[in-house]
């Protein structure tokens, strides 16, 4: 079979395929005669515009607001899409990339030596080589022409060292495209061989043919446009590297104390994002193994924050590392900086106090983005290496609750990046001062099955390589939560020496400087940028630009910042299309930014970044330095809502107080008034740690997995067991406070506003608690639900076929009892039918085991011997049977009770005697294979024996032998309680894993006032009312940090104390007892 196509299509007349709209447009006004097929143009706009659409339960199209960036009308988008590209540029001569491609289809006879397999060493897919040779040789040797006339030893080195760069972006670009192309002539037989194989060698045979690669790029005209802004940016990128070089020799000797005699040995381009046409930072190697780092951006900020650096110095608490520079116009050269291992113990102390050191100051310079790139572990210094997000100003946001609240994080040190906020233990790596000695995982694509018709390309996790800004004690990495109390001496002392440098004045002049650098200003994650360039690649998006138009557009789909989005759409358009990251810059003095092409854009910032820094300096006080210690403590925990757990730390999780307290006294003659007495100072330490603004009031939340946020709508540790606990508290005292109606009202404005934001179903971490809550405050009269609760309950709805939790805590059968408490409040709301769903979906997804019981998955996985399902009641076999049996005796449906029961039977499994508790099961990985009898609300006794309560109370009458029937229950509740009150001193406050939330279980297991039980759960309550209201408050987080939600923090502690008040009876939350 002939291994070409008959027929070659030209470039030559495809070329208008790779225009853009707004290019269409200016053809299509040089040519207002053609006509449109307008059909077919309104087919292609109706396809846009059902996938552009806003993200809630009531999307909108927001293709207008595209178009609008654009400069393009419907109509007029209407009228070129109904137009053949071809017939758009009729008497247009091809523009200069498409004589530039042509020329570069075969290869060149090169005028200097030039080692490509060098230069393509261990680039893949290296079988495709063979069609972008002929583009990069041809790239290389205008490089050479251009700089032909420099006399700089070594310039051949520098073109054939930065060629791997070029090869690697234009296999990239074509590799996808050439996959698909042999899958095509391989299935269709127009390659010749008889097998695979032989079919595939000849289809890379025809790679390296001018003819091929010619037809190819007329049939993928957008791939020929890309290639060739790949090989332009990266010539004009590469000559001026070269010039530079030649110009600043004998500076860069005398600087950097090269030897005269050194040459250049090759460089190593792309070291981070390209901007601004393909520039990137490049280490120049010499051959005495000396190296210097070359920024294409002016590199006076550098300069000046080493000017602060000097200065802080000079007040002689910080040791901040300063390193040379070679300063020029509008680029400049860096000392590169090698990493060092610590030697001694001393050593690693002092590096993690000069961490603190370099916290503080990036913090008072309002700097960000300092992520594990751009942090070097120096031996006993640590260096931050790019500076230029400095000064960072607030950016335009759209107004909503938490919008007043915002500068709270905004302007801490969370937003440097240098601390690892709200990462997932596998990501820790990607922060500056990483808790981890590997860079996080990142997805990489492979070729697999090559040579075959399953050919394709396969996406895995791939490990990222180590830190580098880890630190190491001979070899070994020491992270930084083991040396969290200096990393926080190191910050504290740097913050009172930085802010009384200010004070004095001493530090003026260095800070002043600042104002006339120029910052770049980061609009989005530059994640993103990354993912929708990776997909350019993508053969669907390469014959027309029309699909790679759509492709772009995504990015206008709102997010937090999307009030001015539009303003900075079509700057982001021109640098994606250009094969950039997206970049913006502006003057710290001035509120507008400006593009990659100097284009001022106005309306995106609230204020200058030098206003900003002023502004946020004014701040600087003891009250601050305190919010700033808890958010770099509270960095360090995991959010495990039941365990204190530091990373990398398991021998000491006692709570460190940083800082003195208020003293909070508890008054009070008898046991009830101390105990009222000690939940009023619950209140008044919410009150304390209340955020409030003309209209809402929220709290700040540290343990969340996306770091610290404002008080969400969940039970577990947002808004909604906040505003439970203050009403119930109102209700018992019978006052009524501000704090409890603005804390309701926010919840309501909450849960309103971002409801369809939200993807958890449970009783506590998601739209069950909120449901729940929202229907007691109804009860108490706080506020009407019933307007607001049709909305819920159908965004709610929504989400059950898809939810992939299934227990009370976290999934669906908190949403299902939650619902049950909805149907008694509000009869014939259609709560009862989401019940339903849940409860028939537990009954569909239940894995039924060989001796009967039944078990459920957990995080998309099933469990097995290696990952067994929880017992307890927060995530495992007592909480699916609490809901299944309250709906079979709801609904009358007894086919639950018995799925109820073989949950009831595989919690039995759990059971030890000989530690009178149920084992809390976790995965062989973890605990290194010792055994855990955990004691708490959320796993073991204490939850169980809850649990055991409420069925008793349902006075279900199942058979004996079986763990639902009466006899079973009664035994497992005497076994629980018995534990309990065992177990019931020592550990934190908390309700869900606390001795808190064992006593008051335990009083709700002994009920008659005159149980000798009971009386020792007094006793140790009343050990608490003292700790608690005196406000010693133990959490479950380090360094005395108090969270404010309920079942770890304040909230849960002040309504574990009221439900302790005799003759108080309150609906009990803690197993959302039914309303």
């Amino acid at each position: 079979m002939d291994a070409s196509r008959s027929k070659i299509v030209s470039l030559d007349k495809t070329w208008p395929a790779a225009l853009n709209l707004r290019e269409r447009k200016l053809l299509r006004q040089k040519n207002p005669d053609i006509s449109s097929d307008i059909e077919l143009g309104t087919k292609r706009i109706a396809a846009w515009d059902s996938g552009l659409l806003s993200i809630g339960d009531q999307p909108k199209s927001l293709l207008g607001n595209y178009l609008n960036v654009l400069g393009l009308s419907q109509p007029e988008a209407i009228d070129i899409l109904g137009i053949d590209p071809e017939f758009l540029a009729v008497d247009v001569a091809p523009p200069k990339w498409v004589e530039r491609i042509q020329a570069s289809l075969d290869c060149p006879a090169l005028g200097f030596e030039l080692d490509f397999e060098a230069a393509a060493r261990h680039v893949e897919p290296a079988d495709f080589m063979p069609f972008i040779r002929a583009f990069a040789l041809h790239a290389a040797q205008r490089v050479f022409a251009h700089t032909k006339d420099l006399n700089l030893d070594g310039k051949e080195r520098v073109i054939s060292s930065a060629l791997k760069g070029l090869i690697e972006t234009l296999l990239t670009q074509s590799a996808r495209v050439l996959l698909v192309e042999f899958q095509a002539r391989n299935l269709s037989r127009q390659l010749e061989g008889e097998t695979d194989i032989d079919r595939y060698q000849a289809f890379l045979k025809m790679l390296d043919t001018a003819t091929y690669r010619a037809d190819l790029l007329g049939r993928f005209p957008v791939l020929a446009r890309r290639l060739d802004i790949s090989c332009e940016n990266w010539v004009r990128a590469t000559a001026l590297l070269i010039q530079r070089l030649d110009h600043d020799w004998d500076a860069l000797i005398e600087t950097f104390h090269f030897s005269k005699d050194s040459q250049i040995e090759k460089v190593e381009g792309d070291s981070g994002d390209k901007h601004k046409g393909g520039l990137s930072v490049v280490v120049v190697h010499l051959n005495d193994g000396q190296r210097v780092v070359y920024k294409p951006r002016s590199i006076e900020v550098e300069r000046r924050v080493h000017d602060v650096f000097r200065a802080a110095n000079k007040l002689g608490v910080t040791d901040l590392k300063t390193w040379a520079l070679l300063e020029r116009s509008d680029y400049g050269w860096v000392e590169f900086l090698s990493t060092v291992d610590c030697t001694t113990q001393d050593q690693i102390k002092r590096y993690y106090v000069r961490v603190g050191h370099l916290l503080a100051v990036m913090n008072f310079l309002g700097a960000v983005d300092l992520h594990h790139e751009n942090m070097l572990a120096l031996g006993e210094f640590p260096a931050v290496i790019d500076f230029e997000t400095i000064l960072s100003p607030p950016l335009e946001l759209v107004p909503n609750v938490y919008a007043p609240f915002v500068p709270l994080i905004r302007d801490s040190v969370v937003t440097t990046g240098l601390i690892p906020v709200g990462q997932e233990s596998s990501m820790r790596g990607l922060s500056g001062i990483a808790d981890s000695d590997k860079g996080g995982q990142m997805i990489s694509q492979t070729l697999q099955k090559v040579g075959t018709n399953e050919m394709r390309y396969e996406r895995t996790l791939v490990q990222m390589e180590d830190n580098k800004n880890i630190i190491r004690l001979n070899g070994k990495p020491v992270y930084a939560a083991t040396h969290l109390k200096d990393i926080i001496a190191g910050f504290e002392a740097a913050y009172r020496s930085l802010a009384d440098g200010l004070s004095t004045g001493a530090l003026n002049e260095v800070f002043d400087a600042l104002s006339g650098v120029d910052i770049r200003i980061l609009i989005r994650n530059t994640k993103t940028y990354a993912v929708v360039l990776s997909e350019t690649a993508h053969p669907t998006l390469l014959r027309d630009a029309f699909d790679l138009e759509k492709h772009f557009s995504q990015l206008i789909s709102p997010n937090n910042i999307s009030a001015f989005l539009e303003k900075v759409l079509l700057s982001e358009l021109d640098d994606l299309q250009s094969g950039d990251v997206p970049w913006f810059g502006a003057k710290p003095t001035e509120a507008d930014i400006f593009d990659a092409r100097g284009k001022s854009i106005s309306g995106v910032l609230q204020r200058s970044g030098w206003d900003h820094t002023k502004e946020r300096l004014s701040r600087v006080g003891e009250m601050d330095l305190a919010q700033q210690i808890d958010f770099i403590a509270s960095s360090f925990f995991l959010d495990n809502h039941d365990l204190q757990t530091v990373q990398s730390i398991k021998d000491d999780r006692s709570p460190t107080t940083l800082r003195h307290r208020d003293h909070i006294s508890v008054t009070g003659a008898t046991r009830q008034d101390r105990l009222l007495s000690a939940c009023s100072n619950v209140v008044t330490m919410l009150r304390d740690g209340a955020l409030q603004s003309d209209k809402h009031t929220v709290w700040l939340s540290l343990a969340t997995m996306e770091g610290p946020a404002f008080s969400g709508l969940s039970l577990e540790r947002g808004i909604a067991g906040i505003a439970l606990f203050l009403a119930e508290y109102d209700r018992v005292t019978g006052t009524e406070t501000d704090l409890t109606a603005q804390a309701a009202n926010t919840f309501l404005a909450i849960v309103n506003e971002f409801l369809h934001e939200t993807e958890s179903t449970g009783g506590y971490s998601g739209n069950g608690g909120a449901l729940w809550v929202g229907s007691r405050l109804h009860q108490l009269g706080i506020f009407d639900l019933r307007p607001h609760l049709p909305n819920w309950l159908n965004r709610t709805q929504k989400l059950i076929e898809h939810e992939a939790e299934f227990d009370i805590y976290s999934g669906l059968a908190g949403l299902g009892l939650s619902c049950l408490s909805v149907e008694c409040v509000f009869p014939g709301s259609g709560a009862l039918r989401l019940a339903t769903e849940c409860a028939e979906r537990l009954m569909r997804e239940a894995i039924q085991l060989p001796d009967g019981g039944a078990v459920w998955p957990s995080k998309g996985q099933t469990p097995s011997p290696e990952n067994p399902a929880f017992a307890g009641f927060s995530h495992g076999s007592s909480g699916f049977a609490l809901f299944l049996s309250e709906y079979a005796r709801f609904t009358q449906n007894d086919q639950f009770l018995a799925l109820a029961n073989a949950a009831l039977i595989y919690e039995r499994s759990a059971y030890s005697p000989e530690h009178g508790n149920w084992e809390r099961f976790r995965p062989e990985s973890e605990f290194d294979g010792e055994r855990v009898y955990q004691v708490a609300w959320c796993h073991g006794a204490a939850g169980i024996g809850l649990t055991r309560k409420r069925l008793l109370q349902l006075g279900i009458d199942y058979p004996e032998g079986q763990p639902l029937s009466k006899s079973a229950l009664s035994t497992d509740f005497e076994i629980a309680k018995n534990a309990i009150l065992e177990r019931r001193h020592g550990g934190n406050h908390t309700l869900c894993h606390g001795r808190l939330g064992n006593c008051v279980i335990g009083l709700n297991l002994t009920s008659n006032e005159d149980d000798p039980q009971r009386v020792l759960f007094e006793s140790t309550i009343d050990d608490m009312i003292e700790e608690i209201g005196s406000g010693n408050v133990v959490s479950d987080m380090p360094f005395g940090i108090i969270p404010s939600g309920f079942l770890t923090g304040l909230a849960g502690m002040g309504y574990g104390l009221l439900q302790s008040v005799s003759g108080v009876k309150m609906p009990d939350a803690m197993s959302l007892e039914l309303l």
